[in-house]
């Protein structure tokens, strides 16, 4: 019998190397719902994971990437019960959007509870998605902590902050489907009440789709898809003002790059960052007052805010990484 079978999306490179370093032998999934959305995307994503399972044979274990993904396990384990399911995962799937229709509320509570049946290990990306999961699950799942590794860590070079203009940066893709959970308006609100007081102050809208958004203001510039490396030269602080967000990599990376990231209490991220950058998402005028002051910091008070998160921050290389999780899995699937 395999031993492994991973399945992922196949779209997050992170993603399918993790998976590629436990096992050879993958299957990928994806299901972006039908445009424009609908309440019955569960059902059609339900038959397509159920399609799915059927061309996937036999193994003693499964590697699922994400929630989404889970319901192609959900139904390789009834076929197969002596099967086991490992899920990491990279996203906000324990976030519960009170937005959502009736349906789609029961869908999610229906999804945690079979989860918690069928789940043998969960690997979640940050502290917070794992309390999220216990919160949903219970706290006798099995779960660890799971990092994800900054891509081509060497790219990222620390930049001197005095030479830098008073420009703030927010990184969002595809801002249509993603600007609520991401913040787009708050990162809108924030810079606003800051552009008031700092008049020369500019806000850089970076990530493929942002070319598109348009504002009265003049300081706030959508600059689409960019080098990210040769953004961070330009910027002092890049914003994270997520309604939920399980792990941004622009925080390491900006943090890294001598780019200061200030980021609301709902993103994963916050349990390496000093408390005076994490923020409650709806206090506007704290945010407007936080980036004023670090606006004004020297080079020197940035290097001593970020010393300690960027010793962290170091550690995350792709060897380092995958060498830690194999031996996690390993540990945990020999059970």
């Amino acid at each position: 019998m395999i031993n492994t079978i991973g399945i992922h999306r196949g779209r997050h490179s992170i993603s399918v190397d993790l998976s590629r370093s436990i096992t050879s032998i993958d299957y990928n999934f994806d299901f972006r719902g039908v445009n424009g959305g609908s309440a019955l995307n569960p059902l059609w994503l339900l038959l397509k994971a159920w399609i799915t399972s059927k061309e996937i044979p036999e193994a003693k274990n499964y590697l699922i990437e994400g929630g989404m993904l889970f319901w192609v396990g959900f139904f390789l384990k009834r076929r197969y019960p002596n099967s086991k399911l490992f899920i990491y995962i990279p996203e906000p799937a324990f976030y519960f959007d009170e937005r959502k229709s009736f349906f789609q509320r029961l869908f999610f509570k229906f999804r945690m509870r079979m989860k918690r049946k069928t789940v043998e290990h969960f690997f979640v990306i940050t502290k917070m998605v794992e309390s999220d999961a216990k919160r949903w699950l219970g706290n006798d799942i099995s779960i660890s902590i799971l990092r994800y590794y900054v891509t081509h860590i060497e790219r990222f070079e620390y930049s001197d902050y005095d030479k830098k203009e008073n420009n703030i940066l927010f990184v969002i893709e595809r801002p249509d489907d993603t600007g609520y959970v991401k913040g787009l308006n708050h990162a809108i609100k924030i810079f606003e009440k800051v552009n008031r007081k700092i008049l020369d102050a500019k806000l850089f809208l970076v990530g493929s789709g942002t070319e598109l958004l348009q504002y009265e203001n003049k300081n706030i510039f959508g600059m689409g898809y960019c080098n990210i490396e040769d953004v961070y030269k330009q910027v002092k602080i890049s914003i994270v003002p997520a309604v939920y967000d399980a792990c941004v990599m622009t925080v390491p990376e900006s943090s890294l790059s001598g780019v200061v990231p200030i980021v609301s209490n709902n993103v994963g991220s916050k349990e390496f960052l000093p408390d005076s950058l994490v923020l409650e998402l709806e206090d506007i005028d704290k945010w407007s007052d936080r980036i004023q002051a670090v606006l004004n910091y020297s080079s020197q008070e940035v290097k001593e805010l970020l010393d300690k998160p960027n010793q962290e921050f170091a550690l995350l290389t792709r060897d380092r990484i995958l060498k830690s999780f194999k031996g996690e899995y390993a540990k945990r699937s020999a059970k």
